[in-house]
């Protein structure tokens, strides 16, 4: 066991080409926080290093707060600036809480700079089940991506240009036979400041991230792969 968590963190460092730092539509500055309400309540979200588990170390964590639930998922760029996606940890509180963690192995490709409507690329990897940081169940799991569209979107911090990318995942193999796990999301994404949204909850402020008119990393690639 100890030997195979070795190579799942040998997959892990060799993605790590620029955790921090800048990223279309993505930010990954440590120490941003973003802050969200809905008529219901409200959410935040922070970003930080990633310490917790092993695997993720280096990792910029992007750490959702609703009510007494967390939602840590973790990011990084590779050589070509493209953002990916290593899991995510899901604690449900509460006076017994619960854990879900899930790691990606390859990382999938969250966003395949530069982004355009109409672009979809697709991602295979396997879907690790962790439990006290040690793998205890692999699934086959499909991703697609694509940017459906472009949509302004009126929040308390203003109104926003975005991007529309739709994210639909499947973990197949689940027991029993016949289950399937699926993810769906729908993003609305900035340019420098990422989702405005998250899900019903929309953007009321932020700290730690700049908005610039100077050109982006996803631009300069973009040149190079004309």
């Amino acid at each position: 066991m100890r030997m195979f968590q070795l190579s799942i963190v040998a997959v892990f460092v060799a993605a790590l080409a620029g955790a921090a730092g800048a990223a279309d539509y993505w930010p990954l500055t440590p120490g941003a926080t973003f802050e969200y309400a809905s008529s219901t309540g409200s959410c935040s979200v922070d970003l930080q290093v990633g310490s917790i588990p092993d695997w993720f170390y280096g990792w910029i964590c992007r750490r959702t707060h609703l009510y007494t639930d967390w939602v840590s998922d973790f990011y990084s760029t590779d050589a070509n600036g493209d953002v990916l996606w290593g899991g995510y940890a899901i604690t449900v509180g509460g006076e017994y809480p619960d854990f879900e963690n899930w790691m990606f192995s390859p990382p999938l490709v969250f966003l395949d700079l530069p982004l355009a409507v109409g672009k979809q690329w697709q991602c295979e990897t396997q879907a690790m089940y962790v439990y006290a940081e040690h793998v205890v169940a692999t699934y086959p799991a499909t991703f697609h991506f694509t940017v459906t569209g472009a949509e302004t979107i009126s929040t308390p911090a203003g109104d926003f240009e975005t991007l529309v990318l739709e994210v639909l995942g499947v973990f197949t193999g689940l027991q029993p036979a016949t289950m399937t796990r699926s993810i769906n999301h729908v993003y609305h994404l900035h340019r420098n400041l990422g989702p405005v949204d998250e899900g019903s909850y929309l953007l009321t402020g932020w700290t730690g991230v700049v908005a610039t008119d100077e050109a982006t990393w996803g631009e300069v690639k973009a040149l190079y792969a004309r």
